[in-house]
């Protein structure tokens, strides 16, 4: 079986791998529109071929499968550019982006005579695969009522980093906002034993984990053709829990996704006495015996990190070959699909919008206006706010991800934008007398560290000198000085030496000297006046 990657995202190494483990299975290309990124993705796996679309791919490999493993926004055009040259089709959750587009893939595939699968990966776990057993075989009676819990952590690169200098994570723009890439996990293993919603109910809070106050905690509750379901979905609940719960007439069943467990607890006829015993005894040898499996087969390599996923992509190449049943057929997809829908429908996710944030007192023409690049860093703030108290009029410029929230509150104008952006830093200048760049790429990474602080810095200074700014005070680091070189309880001064190999340092360190270097050498020419920091 021939087989293709599209995409090299966060995911492509999980279907490249687990491909590569189906008998008979070979890997003939990757696609990626960074054929920089492609090229590297097939350098690690040893793949000869890469090509920047799918024309391209299909006229020289042919291949009989193709993964879809890129952002939501282009999994539709792309599978129907695969399954128009009659290849079969896997693809990333959601399937598509609204019930329309999953339809019409359906009925192209049906039309090419080629199959099309959702990666709904969660449901072919081997904890979950326990408690479907269980269901099927009538352990657990008549389901009345599941719960699908599913906590997420935000602090991980989709929801923080920028793709490009003022260009928000994907994430931020899909039609179901931050829960459009995730909400199939939960829902998926609930619909499947509620049914189709007839009554649906959604609701949500805000605790402030997001930014601009956009909902982290949502609830949606249906009332299925089979049984009732309840589904959180948590930014802002710790620790982020995973799990699925399903109340029966005869049993309970609980399916833990993050520790691969299934407990069961059955209907039991002890005393009620004997019961607070025998269930907590039960739940704990339960766990016990499966977390030592889990452990045992996960060092002799029969348990691997989403094993669902793998069990789902060769159940997929099965049916592929000799056209058996899908592991996800058609009615699934649609029905989670269509029942993300809904739940857009009534969360209603508002856009995140960009104008500046212009308070009414910042009119008065007497105060001098400084910008501040960085302010809503912990240093930035302070800035600010000893700015704002020694009487200026002070403007923020804030990324778009940037917590504002303390900034609305004190008299402050918020721009929106990146020092890397020069677009959107100039904006940010008009009327502006002094600066205060306090901005800088913090994160450690090489890229942060050339746009965040050498870039930015380049932006600054062409901007002070087009625009006759009266002074500029650049913030930098104590990381410039060469402690290397200090003895011990030596102190270190404004005057001590600065690092002499600041590449051994980190590129955090190297690009906050090279950025007073460019600061320096527009002080020399006397192009406008400035001062360094080194707090």
């Amino acid at each position: 079986m021939r087989i293709a990657i599209v995409g090299c995202g966060l995911n492509s190494d999980y279907h490249l791998n687990f491909a590569k483990e189906y008998p008979g299975a070979e890997i003939v290309g990757i696609v990626d529109r960074d054929q920089e990124k492609a090229r590297a993705c097939a350098d690690k796996h040893g793949i000869r071929a890469v090509f920047p679309g799918i024309q391209e791919l299909v006229d020289a490999e042919n291949p009989d499968v193709i993964h879809i493993v890129t952002p939501p926004r282009t999994h539709a055009a792309l599978a129907r550019e695969a399954l128009a040259r009659r290849c079969h089709v896997l693809i990333e959750k959601p399937l598509a982006l609204d019930l329309q587009e999953a339809t019409e893939l359906y009925d192209l595939a049906e039309r090419q005579g080629v199959r099309l699968c959702a990666m709904h990966n969660h449901f072919f776990d081997p904890c979950m695969a326990r408690a479907h057993q269980l269901v099927r075989e009538g352990m657990a009676g008549e389901i009345m009522n599941v719960e699908s819990y599913y906590g997420l952590n935000t602090r991980i690169p989709a929801f923080r980093e920028y793709p490009a200098p003022n260009v928000l994570p994907w994430l931020y723009t899909l039609p179901g906002g931050v829960y459009h890439d995730f909400m199939a996990h939960p829902l998926y293993v609930m619909l499947e034993y509620t049914g189709r919603p007839k009554e649906l109910k959604v609701m949500k809070r805000s605790h402030g984990v997001l930014p601009r106050d956009l909902p982290d905690e949502l609830k949606v509750v249906i009332d299925g053709e089979r049984a009732f379901g309840t589904l959180t979905f948590s930014f802002a609940a710790r620790p982020h829990l995973h799990f699925l719960r399903i109340y029966g007439s005869s049993m309970m069943v609980e399916v833990d996704f993050n520790t691969m467990t299934t407990v069961a607890h059955p209907q039991s006829r002890l005393p009620k006495a004997a019961q607070k015993a025998t269930y907590n005894l039960s739940e704990s040898s339960q766990r016990f015996s499966q977390t030592v499996s889990n452990v045992s087969n996960f060092l002799r390599g029969k348990l691997k990190p989403y094993h669902g996923m793998k069990l789902l992509i060769h159940r997929f190449y099965d049916a592929v070959q000799g056209g058996g049943e899908m592991p996800v057929t058609r009615d699934q997809a649609l029905l989670v699909i269509e029942t993300m829908d809904r739940i857009w429908e009534q969360l209603r996710p508002e856009p995140l919008t960009f104008d500046p944030v212009i308070p009414p007192s910042s009119t008065r023409a007497e105060k001098q206006r400084v910008l501040v690049t960085g302010g809503t860093g912990f240093l930035g703030k302070n800035v600010v706010r000893g700015l704002t108290q020694a009487g200026y009029q002070v403007r923020v410029l804030a990324r778009k991800l940037s917590p504002i929230e303390g900034l609305r509150n004190g008299n402050v104008e918020i721009y929106f934008g990146d020092v890397a952006d020069k677009a959107s830093l100039a904006a940010a200048f008009e009327g502006v007398d002094l600066v205060v760049h306090a901005a800088a790429g913090t994160s450690g990474k090489k890229q942060d560290c050339e746009q965040g602080t050498l870039q930015g810095t380049r932006n600054v200074l062409e901007l002070c000198e087009g625009r006759k700014v009266r002074k500029l005070v650049y913030i930098s680091s104590c990381s410039v000085y060469g402690v290397t070189d200090c003895k011990t309880d030596q102190r270190v001064t404004e005057g001590s030496a600065l690092e002499r190999f600041p590449n051994r340092r980190g590129d955090y360190s190297a690009s906050k000297q090279a950025a007073e270097d460019l600061v320096r050498w527009s002080l020399e020419r006397s192009r406008f006046p400035a001062v360094i920091l080194r707090p």
